[in-house]
């Protein structure tokens, strides 16, 4: 499985009301945690899988007027890494990618 939910909310963290946080956690963290719930009986059924959550490099350090974006990402990392202990006795296997920022002149373009 390979979850990639997510979108950033930008502004000064003084500026984000509760209403803008609770979005941002419910797509980028609690979407992910819900699918991955879903899908652990799936692979213990069938014996093993891999989960691999896309977080991103403000996962594990943070850019300013992306609070919102930046403590979503650092609970999937949490979240995931608790996962990655709690199934480490199974054949289940748990991964998180973190891509950073790429500047809009690497991109090629066709």
């Amino acid at each position: 499985m390979f979850s990639n939910a997510g979108y950033a909310i930008p502004g000064a963290v003084e500026d984000l009301s509760r209403d803008i946080m609770r979005k941002q956690f419910e797509t980028n963290v609690f979407g992910a945690m819900e699918l991955t719930n879903l899908v652990i009986p799936i692979m213990r059924k069938q014996g093993h899988g891999r989960i691999i959550q896309n977080t991103s490099i403000l996962g594990i350090i943070a850019m300013p007027f992306r609070g919102a974006y930046n403590a979503s990402k650092f609970a999937l990392e949490g979240f995931t890494n608790t996962l990655r202990i709690e199934l480490r006795d199974t054949p289940i296997k748990v991964s998180i990618i973190a891509p950073g920022l790429l500047p809009a002149n690497s991109v090629a373009t066709l």
